[in-house]
């Protein structure tokens, strides 16, 4: 894909294809689906992943697919199928939907890797730059703990935070024809990081969790030795 459509910026949210199933069915791994009807989009990676994962656990499960994913959900709430296989996030974007979103439960394994984030078209590295930096913006500061509520103006006497901030010194955001804070303009826009996945897919979206996930922080960024458990962080702001 990167060699025909564009470059990837990076990975800002790491999926991966998962399993719903109802509560009621009293299964808590995805282990136990032997011998199970699945419902999945034909066509797909997706369809092809629950082959792989059937037949190296030996589960002789039953694809069950249909056309396209609104079909799927349909099946599935109707009960032709004992689970419904997705990326996570899109299960719990789905499920959350649901009028018995309670009664029904992702399972916790997670049988393919899908790192995702923007894509930026070939021949526009200076786009291509800005997207990364700003991703690090976002990421920078959560690691620092600052917020859209207070957004520094003045110094604050850490100087990296200040450097971010446009309050001391650059870390070469004019080479790429932005301001100088724009580090302001972005966090008091949108936020950083966390807010960012608190607001879309945490508690005040799908309700996905993060904490000790692979979309936490790797670690604080006052602290290197402290790891949070994650896979987000960026290259050095400088």
């Amino acid at each position: 894909r990167d060699a025909q459509w564009g470059n990837y910026a990076q990975t800002m949210f790491y999926d991966g294809q998962g399993f719903l199933v109802q509560k009621d069915l009293g299964i808590s791994s995805s282990l136990e689906l032997k011998d199970a009807t699945v419902c999945v989009t034909q066509g797909t990676t997706t369809e092809l992943n629950l082959q792989d994962f059937s037949n190296q656990n030996d589960l002789n499960i039953n694809a069950l697919t249909f056309e396209d994913t609104d079909a799927v959900v349909a099946a599935y709430q109707s009960q032709q199928c004992d689970a419904f296989t997705n990326d996570r996030s899109q299960l719990a974007a789905i499920s959350s939907a649901f009028e018995d979103r309670d009664a029904h439960v992702i399972l916790p394994e997670t049988i393919s890797e899908e790192p995702l984030g923007p894509v930026v078209p070939h021949g526009d590295e200076q786009w291509f730059d800005i997207v990364k930096t700003v991703m690090a913006i976002l990421i920078y500061s959560e690691a620092y703990s600052v917020t859209s509520d207070a957004v520094p103006t003045e110094s604050t006497g850490d100087t990296k935070v200040d450097r971010l901030f446009g309050l001391e010194g650059s870390f070469g955001q004019e080479t790429l024809g932005l301001s100088q804070t724009v580090a302001q303009d972005v966090i008091g826009s949108v936020g950083n990081y966390g807010e960012i996945y608190a607001r879309n897919l945490g508690p005040g979206g799908i309700n996905l969790p993060r904490e000790g996930g692979r979309n936490a922080l790797w670690a604080d960024a006052a602290c290197s030795d402290c790891p949070k458990g994650g896979q987000i962080y960026s290259a050095p702001l400088r």
